[in-house]
C-alpha cells in the first residue's frame, strides 16, 4: 500500500512540474522599415552583374537602422523601437545561421537558422527563411519563427527601399500525454513489483 501511494506522489509531482511554464512564448508579428536614411547594399554579384540577380548578401546602414513599423502579440508595445538589422550572406547561409539578423533596444532579436525561398527580378529581392525569436531580457521563452526580407530598387541607384519582417508562435504542447504515460508505467511497475 506505501508503495501505491509513493507511486502516486512521484506521479502527482511530474503532473504538477509539467504544468509549471516559467516564461511565455513570444507570439505575433513585427515589420520593420529603414531607420534614419538607411540602405542596403546587395553584395556578391560579379563586375557588371545585375545585382537583384547574382547577388548572395546583404550590407546594410550602420545601426541602428530599423525602425518598428507594426507589431501585434507580444511585438504590440514595440512600434516606434528602433534597432540594427545586420549584415549577412544568405546564399549560402553561414553555418550556424546569423544570430541576431535583428535586434531592437528593447531586447526582442532573431536568430536566422534557414534560409528556404529567394525570389528574385531585375528589379526587387526578397527571401523568406526560419529561426528563432528571443528576448534579450528573458520576459519571453525562446520561440520558433519565420523572417521575411524585400529590396527593391533600381539596380544603377544605391539607394533602396526595404522592409523586413518576423512571425513567431508558441510551439504546440502534448497536452500531458507523455506525463499520462510515465504515470501508468510507474503503476504498472508498482503492481508488477508487489505481484512478485
Amino acid at each position: 500500500m506505501n508503495k501505491i501511494i509513493t507511486a502516486f506522489v512521484i506521479l502527482g509531482g511530474f503532473m504538477a512540474s509539467a504544468t509549471v511554464q516559467a516564461v511565455p512564448y513570444i507570439d505575433g508579428s513585427i515589420r520593420f522599415n529603414g531607420y534614419n536614411s538607411a540602405v542596403v547594399d546587395i553584395t556578391g554579384e560579379a563586375a557588371g552583374q545585375n545585382e537583384f540577380l547574382y547577388g548572395t548578401g546583404f550590407d546594410f546602414s550602420d545601426g541602428p537602422n530599423i525602425q518598428v513599423a507594426t507589431g501585434t502579440g507580444s511585438y504590440a508595445s514595440s512600434v516606434g523601437q528602433i534597432g540594427t538589422i545586420n549584415d549577412f550572406v544568405f546564399e549560402p547561409l553561414q553555418l550556424g545561421g546569423v544570430d541576431p539578423v535583428w535586434i531592437l533596444l528593447n531586447g526582442f532579436a532573431f536568430n536566422l537558422q534557414t534560409v528556404e525561398k529567394i525570389s528574385r527580378s531585375s528589379f526587387s529581392l526578397a527571401i523568406q527563411g526560419t529561426g528563432v525569436a528571443y528576448d534579450q531580457a528573458g520576459n519571453y521563452a525562446p520561440t520558433p519563427g519565420t523572417f521575411s526580407f524585400s529590396t527593391q530598387g533600381n539596380a544603377k541607384n544605391t539607394t533602396f527601399t526595404f522592409s523586413a519582417g518576423s512571425t513567431s508562435a508558441a510551439p504546440v504542447p502534448d497536452g500531458g500525454l507523455t506525463l499520462g504515460f510515465l504515470g501508468l508505467s510507474l503503476l504498472g511497475l508498482v503492481a508488477m513489483h508487489r505481484q512478485s
